[in-house]
């Protein structure tokens, strides 16, 4: 690990790069925005323009779709601190 930290510190000396700190809350909105698109997309009227598709299979992806857009809902209500019963974390 400190091998792999060195070439690092190396390569952001050589390079002239700045360290920077990133938000985690940040980061984590932003790839659930990035997540949430990628679900729509396989909802079953998106699907569609590919074809065809078995009634049983676009059922299940309905299912699985909404479940996982839930859980990134959930996330997201606890990256900006609401608990979803109207109150606020601090």
């Amino acid at each position: 690990m400190e091998a792999i930290r060195e070439v690092l510190r190396d390569l952001r000396d050589t390079l002239g790069l700045k360290r920077s700190v990133r938000q985690a809350r940040h980061d984590i909105a932003t790839r659930c925005s990035m997540l949430w698109e990628m679900l729509i997309e396989l909802e079953p009227k998106y699907l569609q323009r590919y074809g065809r598709w078995p009634e049983a299979v676009l059922e299940l992806l309905q299912a699985r779709v909404s479940e996982l857009q839930g859980r990134l809902e959930a996330i997201g209500q606890i990256v900006r601190g609401s608990t979803g019963d109207g109150s606020t974390r601090v």
